[in-house]
């Protein structure tokens, strides 16, 4: 330590000094980084989380609008052919694009279901 402030020669405290406030400017510059960065991410990953939610939400309600308008043709007793279902799928907007190719089916012979 008793070279840093020697008699007669400038010593090393000028740049120990420099040294030490550029160790603490950048250790204040690091933090301020990383609390920004760690708000910005915890903001992304909130919205995220609700659009993935929201999404997830509508695709579970997709199918039971399906399933409450089949209910409700079945339960009017109106007519139950291929035709009129789809109609009633093709008059349906907001039905997801594998809705638009399902309809009745003939039950599957026995003979051609191969055992699991």
């Amino acid at each position: 330590m008793q070279y840093l402030f020697r008699e007669g020669q400038r010593g090393l405290w000028l740049p120990a000094a420099l040294l030490l406030l550029g160790g603490a400017l950048t250790a204040l510059a690091v933090q301020d980084a990383r609390q920004t960065l760690a708000a910005h991410t915890t903001s992304r990953f909130d919205r995220h989380v609700e659009r993935i939610g929201a999404e997830v939400q509508r695709r579970f309600n997709q199918p039971t609008f399906g399933l409450h308008g089949l209910a409700a043709t079945y339960n009017s007793g109106a007519a139950r052919d291929r035709a009129s279902f789809r109609a009633w799928v093709n008059s349906r907007p907001g039905l997801p694009p594998a809705w638009t190719r399902i309809g009745p089916r003939s039950p599957l012979p026995a003979a051609q279901c191969s055992p699991c």
